[in-house]
């Protein structure tokens, strides 16, 4: 019965004792009958399998977590927990929980065991974990919150705390030169993975500021060299659309893996030096010969804060929609929750270009249809100057460089997923992390991370380009942890 796991506040609400009685028997007979419609876990009493197992999250009766499981992170305020019912009840139930984990309460946390009261006529309630801003370095952290029944049935979910202030590189700390010597000479400036597809091998595209080249780098015995088919050897020039010019080209990425297609930030014509040309262009890599010409230009300039020569668009990434869409990302633009249909023509994600005059990153739905653009949002990088991105597309993180002029410091940014955050919807910052110690303070102008599929020993590689060549060298290698806790 009902009783034997739910306390019932029937108080003030106009009934008597059998009156509330024969309610909640209703109700309960009500939910059983939706139940066994449904065959949803954690629904009130035995599903098709004929027991009362809800599974993760869930607890007999249709009481159950909204989800197992969560992650935030320091700094991301107030998170609430979602305690859901199959069927709203016809007056209040009040549910005990524990709270345990490995993070401190009163210290980490301001959560204390207590009740929760999911309201007659509603089937929802939230319990709130005011999460605390410390300047602690410390581990990942977990709140442990179970409800427990009377008649003993319980529910646990898990939130895991990240720490925002440890600012050592989140892998190892040894960095190695890949290239070999005087390959790429100096410019080399941006750079993004390719995994292997197609019957194609690995790959890192990089292009050169000037001369204006484009490289299709692969891993050749220890060393990455430029591929030696297809004309790649000696990397491929880049013009713009009509085949003129030089674009000076800085920052490098990939939309969907597997097109042909890569895009290109560029400052400027190199034809036509002290005037800005802050442009995307798209080439099409599959055509041959040692030149390509832009299929498309989106010209940013009337859009952008006015920059310096040589201040201008530095870096770019690609974020799928998949991802924006899920995580809840705010379209400043129409001021409402992102929405791809909105954007006809831009594709399947939004390209992300950083500015070296403010530090500032822009989000822009490019239209490859019509040839125009809209800019849906703008937010900081986290440096005084931003000279490379990189999108995680397996941890959803987005990260930002700086070169030696910020002693090579990094920033982890993520979209915050907290619905009573301020920032909610919005790329924030989540730590600063300085450059592993095992690298020197070099030029570095762009880093690229592999995918999770190529964890070994919860570790994958990430490239930099160090645009000076120190000591004849253009890429080198290190490490990042996989997954979300870094």
């Amino acid at each position: 019965m009902l009783f034997d796991y739910l306390r019932v506040r029937g108080d003030g609400y106009g009934l008597a004792s059998t009156d509330i009685v024969k309610s909640i028997n209703a109700w309960m007979a009500l939910a059983v009958a939706t139940s066994a419609c449904a065959g949803m876990a954690g629904s009130v009493g035995p599903g098709p399998g004929g027991d009362d197992d809800d599974g993760p999250g869930g607890m007999s009766g249709g009481v159950a977590f909204a989800s197992a499981s969560a992650t935030a992170w320091e700094g991301t305020g107030t998170w609430p927990i979602e305690v859901t019912v199959s069927t709203a009840p016809p007056a209040d139930l009040v549910l005990s929980y524990t709270v345990a984990g490995t993070a401190t309460g009163g210290v980490d946390h301001g959560l204390a065991s207590g009740t929760l009261t999911i309201t007659a006529g509603k089937t929802s309630a939230r319990i709130l974990v005011p999460i605390v801003d410390d300047s602690a370095v410390e581990p990942a952290e977990t709140v442990q919150v179970t409800l427990t029944t009377q008649a003993g049935t319980t529910a646990t979910y898990t939130l895991t705390v990240l720490d925002n202030d440890d600012r050592r590189w989140p892998g190892d700390t040894t960095v190695a030169t890949v290239d070999t010597a005087s390959t790429f000479g100096q410019n080399l400036s941006g750079l993004v993975y390719d995994p292997a597809t197609g019957g194609k091998p690995a790959a890192l595209w990089a292009v050169k500021n000037d001369p204006s080249l484009l490289y299709r780098v692969e891993r050749t015995g220890t060393v990455w060299a430029p591929a030696t088919t297809d004309s790649w050897t000696a990397g491929k020039a880049l013009h713009y659309p009509g085949g003129l010019g030089s674009p000076d080209a800085e920052g490098v990425t990939k939309a969907e893996l597997g097109s042909a297609a890569v895009y290109v930030a560029t400052e400027r014509d190199n034809n036509i030096n002290g005037t800005n040309r802050l442009s995307v262009l798209r080439f099409d890599t599959s055509i041959a010969g040692t030149s390509l010409i832009a299929t498309h230009e989106w010209n940013l300039m009337a859009d952008l804060p006015a920059a310096g020569p040589n201040l201008g668009l530095e870096a770019i990434t690609w974020v799928p929609d998949s991802t924006l869409v899920a995580q809840g990302f705010y379209d400043a633009h129409l001021a409402a929750p992102y929405d791809p249909s909105r954007y006809p023509g831009h594709g399947t994600g939004l390209f992300l270009v950083g500015l070296e005059a403010n530090g500032m990153i822009y989000a822009y739905a490019l239209d490859h249809t019509g040839g125009g653009f809209q800019r849906v949002a703008s937010f900081a990088s986290g440096h005084p100057a931003v000279m490379g991105l990189a999108f995680d597309r397996d941890s959803g993180y987005l990260w930002t460089a700086c070169d030696d002029t910020c002693n090579g410091e990094l920033a982890v940014l993520a979209i915050e997923t907290n619905p009573l955050s301020p920032d909610h919807g919005r790329f924030v910052i989540r730590r600063a992390s300085d450059r592993p110690t095992g690298m020197p303070n070099l030029n570095n102008e762009d880093i690229a991370i592999v995918p999770d599929t190529e964890c070994a020993g919860n570790r994958k590689p990430v490239f930099w380009t160090d645009d000076g060549a120190t000591g004849g060298h253009s890429l080198r290698q290190g490490s990042i942890a996989c997954g979300a806790a870094l």
